[in-house]
């Protein structure tokens, strides 16, 4: 079946008269990154990519383009047909569904399903106007006697950390443990989006999440893409973890001055183990599409990283003939897409084993089963998130 291009080959196509482009380098040369400011979406695409945009300008027809990018960059007809068909499906042509509106309002799957609620612009520039310069100070002032004084508590009294094994057996333990998952996550959120808009970014959305059916709200910061400085975006970043690793501290602070088994150091413990399980199995974890994941490709200058790595195990194992020369030079890149496979294939095994043994269920071939049916459930989600476009 012929494509777009093909059928339109007459047509003038033009890019979106608002379209947002912002330059950046990585490891693989230059990139630039796409706005669509009418449904806030970022797409990043090559240098010969951007040659074809500037000729997609509304007065070359597609059959001229494609002439121009084959005499001056070499481009192949086919791929400018496929680039000028993935513009269109992103509505960054001038059409009526370009126009059409700002996208949906529910998105994502079982494991993060958002709601959209607002555009927190304002409520941001309360919070900065409400707290000030002394106040965002003493906040980081505080935050940081946290992390320092619960590191002493663990080195000095470490004795205190000693917890019984059912803690988490209690219907209203964990109906803490829900509560404070759910209130983490929000401020992590919330640090982000701060963070963003105190560096000049500005943050669309804010709404409804269920995050691994836990309750909380989340935040739009996809515009710290257009961020040139690196820092700035590796500060938005790490501003969700910091919050993390200071609630943990609070609940370490907490655990050390309360009487064992009281309520005050239960819920000291459960926070702290949110906190820090969070952080390193989630928020950390480069293998997941979390803050771990984005702080590598910043490190690494290297955008779109889960896709590129799956696409190059792909054609590592297509590609027999050449396996051992294309290994070494796609090393990295091909076991980092294998080890992403293996981590998120054990989550869905240690979720199940989780659930097996808060039930107290014996070992039978139904958790074999569901272990197996788990691991490729959360298989075929990360697969689906990693070749996302």
């Amino acid at each position: 079946m012929n494509n777009i291009a093909e059928k339109l080959t007459k047509v003038k196509p033009k890019i979106i008269k608002d379209i947002i482009i912002v330059e950046g380098k990585g490891s693989d040369g230059k990139y630039y990154i796409l706005k669509n400011p009418r449904e806030e979406r970022f797409f990043k695409i090559c240098e010969d990519e951007k040659n074809v945009i500037d000729l997609i300008n509304g007065e070359k027809t597609i059959e001229e383009i494609v002439e121009i990018a084959k005499t001056k960059w070499d481009i192949e007809q086919d791929e400018v047909h496929e680039f000028i068909n993935n513009l269109k499906e992103k509505h960054l042509l001038e059409s009526e569904e370009a126009y059409s509106g700002k996208g949906r309002r529910v998105q994502g799957n079982i494991f993060a399903f958002r709601i959209k609620i607002l555009n927190p612009q304002k409520l941001l520039k309360w919070i900065d106007e409400f707290l000030g310069f002394w106040g965002i100070a003493l906040i980081i002032i505080i935050c940081v006697s946290i992390m320092v004084f619960s590191a002493y508590l663990i080195i000095m009294r470490p004795e205190f950390l000693k917890i019984e094994p059912d803690y988490l057996k209690s219907a209203l333990n964990l109906l803490i443990f829900y509560a404070a998952a759910s209130i983490m996550v929000t401020f992590h959120e919330l640090a982000h989006a701060f963070t963003c808009y105190k560096l000049g970014g500005n943050v669309s959305e804010m709404g409804f999440m269920l995050l691994y059916f836990i309750p909380c709200f989340y935040t739009d910061i996809s515009n710290t893409y257009l961020f040139k400085k690196k820092r700035h975006r590796i500060a938005v970043i790490l501003a969700g973890p910091f919050m993390d690793i200071i609630a943990t501290g609070a609940g370490i602070i907490a655990m050390a001055f309360s009487q064992k088994g009281s309520f005050l150091n239960v819920t000291g413990y459960l926070v702290m183990l949110t906190g820090a399980g969070k952080t390193l199995f989630f928020n950390f974890n480069p293998f997941i599409k979390m803050d771990g994941y984005y702080l590598l490709e910043e490190i690494l200058s290297s955008h779109n990283l889960m896709e590129r790595s799956m696409e190059l195990l792909k054609n590592f194992f297509l590609k027999s003939s050449e396996t051992s020369v294309f290994f070494r030079k796609e090393a990295k890149f091909i076991l980092y897409a294998f080890f992403s496979i293996l981590y998120v294939m054990v989550m869905g095994v240690l979720m199940i084993l989780t659930l097996w043994r808060f039930l107290n269920l014996p070992d039978s071939i139904y958790f074999y089963i569901s272990s197996g049916l788990s691991a490729i459930l959360f298989l075929i989600l990360h697969l689906k998130s990693a070749f996302k476009k």
